[in-house]
This record gives C-alpha cells, sequence and structure tokens, in this order.
C-alpha cells in the first residue's frame, strides 16, 4: 500500500505529552540515528519515518531496529510510485538530454521535505516539527527563520536543501548543524551505545543500491566527439556518459588535456576543449526558490554563489532576480556549471537565499 504510514513497533502512537513532537526521517544511517538521539536527549517527543523507495525493506529494518533502542515510535512508508516519478525518473531522462541531474536536491525538495511532509501532516496535523540528519542549520534573528550553512564546511550539506519550502523552514531541526566533524557525530552515537556506529556510509545514489549510477540509464546511440571548431576528433558511446567539466573517460589520446565544454543533445555531440574553456562568468538558473527576498534587493549586500556542491563559494553580483528566474555574474570565472546541476545563492555569513536549475550557458 503506497502513501500508508504503517507502525513497525510497539513504542506508543505519538499521543501528546506537553512535549514539542518531531517526525525525524530515518535512513538507518549514523547521521539519522545521531538525530533521533539528541533530539530525544534534548527532550522532544521523537518519532522516526522511513521510506521506501523499493522492496527492499533493510534500511526501514534498520532504522527500525535504531527506534527500538531509543524506544521511540517508529514508521515506514512505501513510496516507491512517487519517488519514481518525482526523482528517478526525471534522473534518467536528464541523463538521455545532456544534463547532468542532481537527485539528492530533488529528493529534499519533492520527497523529503515536500510528499513526505504532506503525508506526516494528513497523518499527525501540523504540530510537528521535521528533522534530517544533514549537515546545515536554521537560524532565527529576530523572529525569522533562515537556512544556513553547517559548521562544518566539510560536511556541509545545505547546498541541496536550497529548494525546501520557505514557509516550512521555522519547522526543521537539524540537530547537526553545530556538529565539526563527521567522527563527533560517530563517536556521539558511539558512546550512547547504538549499533549503527560502525556502519559505514554510502558513496553511491541511494537508489542505484551501492552500483554505478550508468547501469540505470538505457543506452543510447553513439555519436560525434567534437572540438570547438567542429572537427570531429573522437567518437562517443552516448551523451548520458559525459558532463561538463569531464577530463577522464574521453577515449582521445595526446597533445593537451582535454575537457567536456558542450554537451548537445540536437545533434548528439559532445564538444572538448582546452580547461579554460570550461570556465564561465555569467550563469542563469530556473525554477527558482527565494527563502530571503529582501537580500535579494539590498544592493549592500554581498553575495556568494556555487554551482556544484564541492565547489567553492565565489563572490558575484545578481544581473536579474525573479520567480522565474535568476542570472548572475560572479567575480572570477567558475568551473564547468552544469545544466541540471543547482545554483545556490549565500549570504557572507552562511545564510541560504536562493536556488535555482542551472539552465545552459549562453556565453
Amino acid at each position: 500500500m503506497e502513501n500508508i504510514l504503517i507502525p513497525t513497533n510497539n513504542n506508543g502512537d505519538w499521543k501528546s505529552d506537553g512535549r514539542d513532537k518531531v517526525v525525524v526521517l530515518m535512513s538507518g544511517g549514523v547521521d539519522s540515528a545521531a538525530a533521533a538521539l539528541k533530539l530525544k536527549l534534548s527532550g522532544y517527543n521523537v518519532l522516526g519515518l522511513t521510506m521506501l523507495i523499493s522492496k527492499d525493506k533493510t534500511l526501514s529494518d534498520s532504522a527500525r531496529d535504531i527506534c527500538e533502542y531509543l524506544n521511540i515510535p517508529h514508521f515506514s512508508v512505501d513510496i516507491q510510485g512517487e519517488f519514481k516519478k518525482r526523482v528517478s525518473s526525471p534522473f534518467r531522462e536528464a541523463y538521455i538530454l545532456g544534463e547532468t541531474p542532481n537527485p539528492c536536491a530533488d529528493c529534499n525538495e519533492q520527497i523529503k521535505f515536500g510528499h513526505l511532509w504532506d503525508l506526516a501532516e494528513t497523518m499527525w496535523g501540523p504540530s510537528f516539527y521535521m528533522s534530517t540528519g544533514h549537515y546545515a542549520r536554521i537560524l532565527c534573528k529576530d523572529n525569522n527563520y533562515y537556512l544556513a550553512k553547517a559548521m562544518c564546511a566539510e560536511r556541509d550539506q545545505s547546498y541541496f536543501l536550497a529548494g525546501i519550502k520557505k514557509e516550512r523552514i521555522n519547522r526543521i531541526l537539524f540537530p547537526l548543524g553545530d556538529v565539526h566533524t563527521k567522527e563527533e557525530t560517530r563517536n556521539f552515537v558511539r558512546a550512547e551505545g547504538l549499533p549503527v556506529a560502525e556502519k559505514q556510509e554510502s558513496m553511491e545514489i541511494c537508489f542505484a543500491n551501492e552500483k554505478n549510477y550508468r547501469y540505470l540509464l538505457a543506452p543510447s546511440k553513439g555519436g560525434n566527439i567534437i572540438n570547438l571548431s567542429g572537427d570531429i576528433i573522437g567518437k562517443h558511446n552516448g551523451i548520458e556518459n559525459f558532463t561538463l567539466g569531464q577530463r577522464k573517460g574521453l577515449g582521445i589520446a595526446g597533445g593537451k588535456p582535454l575537457y567536456v565544454v558542450k554537451i548537445e543533445h540536437s545533434n548528439n555531440s559532445v564538444t572538448v576543449a582546452e580547461r579554460n574553456f570550461a570556465f564561465s562568468k555569467t550563469v542563469r538558473a530556473k525554477n527558482l526558490n527565494v527563502l530571503v527576498q529582501e537580500f535579494l534587493t539590498d544592493k549592500s549586500c554581498k553575495f556568494l554563489a556555487k554551482t556544484r556542491s564541492q565547489a567553492p563559494l565565489n563572490y558575484c553580483k545578481i544581473i536579474t532576480a525573479n520567480n522565474k528566474q535568476l542570472k548572475i555574474e560572479f567575480e572570477k570565472p567558475t568551473f564547468a556549471p552544469a545544466q541540471g546541476q543547482r545554483l545556490v545563492l549565500y549570504t557572507e555569513d552562511g545564510i541560504v537565499l536562493a536556488g535555482g536549475v542551472i539552465l545552459p550557458r549562453v556565453e
């Protein structure tokens, strides 16, 4: 039964008892377990919720075991259909079009803080907080709530959260936002005796089942690899195997190192050039989600932005910002902003202002 929240243990029905209620989205891993534990120790009335995106219930079983240890209720919900529609199918379609999708950002926006939130409200009403094991912070200033970077720069995941609805920010808790290292999180869970403390984290896309994501993609026809002059210098076996800025796996030997600078679905070609041609000073984004409107109209505010999760923050100025599109110009060109990835805008003190889906470069 899809979209039905089903209890998996007998730890109560989550009645109101005077404490603030928190739904913790739990994957069965260290971070979400630490979030649930921190919230319980802080006095919250905690419930664990796990989404099922396949027939494999291993993650749900692990999360249930953690909730048993913490003596809190645990529910699971089958959302295979919604996940396919909102995350995994768009992921496949994007690669076929020569784009570079960001399924984690899509999942946070469309599923975790979207569909699951709606299901939880239908089940329990609006009187709860939502929490995850993400490394990010929610700041409160003058009764206004802001999404911000985590204290741990290496683990910061605010980039993937910029699509969350503004009106939901004040009901989100990120207990790991003030943690300084992943090992600190692991030590905290270990000290409390949770068996998940030694569990290794996955480095692959969750719905790829620890495999390379390319096995999910239907093979397409091959085409030409060309240079900036349009000369054919090689062959490729499908544009879905490439992303902007890619250097390895091009199958072109000799000469200077070459990088992917353009992917065109219309003629099934991949354009390569030297590294300096992969940089862009102007970046546009669609589907703009504005979290802090007043900052975007404050001409005295200095902004920073990034175009991929591991990219450094670079100073920029806003050319256009409205409900449909964001256009910025970096002080220094940024490397290979890829269509389908996220453009996320920050203040100097780490507050997330807005985020959108990167459009093809036009320069």
